[in-house]
This record gives structure tokens, C-alpha cells and sequence, in this order.
């Protein structure tokens, strides 16, 4: 077996080990910095909310942060996922920061009358406008919750500072953009 086949089933097996295990898929410590085995880490969306966080609570210091919003069956998803384990391999500066967004679910509201149930969506129509992957309106006392295409890409500089992200009000993805020039730049991918 040459050396370039036996580099990609490294590459391979170490993405399917610790990208797509469930042991892979942990919540986040915030605060205590990079995961010892991977630059990569799987974070729910709604563990994030559920915590109180944002995206750019999940930025490492020192390091550039990359953060993927993707659902499962997301197809460009999964391309630009494939990528990950060489990108990390080259720039051991990046770390990733994949965030689940369940499209299997909704929000649910427990309201007993429309004007209850009209102030809990305005509330979490609130929450959600902290995430630019989000396009909250509110119209004649409606809220409207959208959501941008996934991936979801948001780049962060080691000092925390926002180098590209997409955008759902501006329907650009810059984020992604960036992302896919840079990774060709380190791997040739």
C-alpha cells in the first residue's frame, strides 16, 4: 500500500473514530479549552441554549475557532465535514466546533391563550436573534423565525474577534466561503 492510500485511511478512521462515534458527540465544557484527542468537538443546539451560550462562547483562546452549524441530512454538510480531519492535521491552531441543529423537532409552547403564546415565540424569537444562523422579524405584533441553509460557518481569530460568518439577513456565505479557500490552501482538498 503507497504511502499517500495509507495517509488516507488514517485520515479515514481517525474521522469516522472520533467525528461520527457517539463518544464523539459530548456536551460542552466551557471554559476548560481543546479536547485532548480531537480538534473537533459535536455540540447540540439546544444543549448550547439550554446552557445560557452562544457561539462565541465556544471560541478558544489562542486558537481559530470554526463554528458548523449542519443538520444530519445535509449533504454539503458531509463534504465539507469530510475535509475536517486533514484541515486540523495541518493547522494545529483550528478547532471545530460542529453544532447540531435538530431539524427533527420543533419548539414547542406550552401557552393557554394566543396572546400567551404570541409573547413565549416573541421570547424565543429573542433568543434565537443572538445567532446570526437565525432571521427573527417581528410584524404587527408577529413574531417570524427563518433559519439560513446549513452548513453555518462562523470563523473567530485565536483573539476572538469575527474574521467571516454567513449570514441569513444578508443571504450570503462568506463563512463557508473562507472556510472552503482555506482549507484548499493547507490540503489542496
Amino acid at each position: 500500500m503507497s504511502n499517500s492510500s495509507l495517509a488516507f485511511f488514517a485520515i479515514v478512521l481517525v474521522y469516522c473514530f472520533y467525528v461520527l462515534s457517539p463518544e464523539g458527540y459530548r456536551r460542552p465544557n466551557f471554559g476548560e479549552g481543546r479536547n485532548a484527542i480531537t480538534s473537533v468537538s459535536m455540540i447540540s443546539f439546544q444543549q448550547l441554549l439550554d446552557d445560557g451560550k452562544t457561539f462565541k462562547d465556544l471560541v478558544e483562546d489562542g486558537r481559530y475557532t470554526i463554528i458548523e452549524g449542519y443538520v444530519r441530512k445535509c449533504a454539503a454538510c458531509k463534504l465539507l465535514e469530510a475535509k475536517f480531519p486533514a484541515f486540523v492535521a495541518a493547522r494545529e491552531d483550528v478547532v471545530i466546533r460542529r453544532i447540531l441543529f435538530n431539524s427533527d423537532s420543533s419548539k414547542l409552547f406550552n401557552a393557554k391563550t394566543e396572546a400567551e403564546h404570541k409573547k413565549q415565540v416573541a421570547e424565543y424569537g429573542k433568543t434565537l436573534s443572538q445567532f446570526s444562523v437565525f432571521d427573527v422579524k417581528q410584524n404587527n405584533g408577529e413574531t417570524s423565525i427563518g433559519t439560513c441553509d446549513t452548513p453555518h460557518i462562523e470563523i473567530y481569530s485565536p483573539e476572538g474577534a469575527l474574521l467571516a460568518a454567513d449570514s441569513c439577513k444578508q443571504n450570503h456565505k462568506q463563512g463557508l466561503r473562507f472556510l472552503e479557500k482555506w482549507i484548499k490552501d493547507e490540503t489542496g482538498e
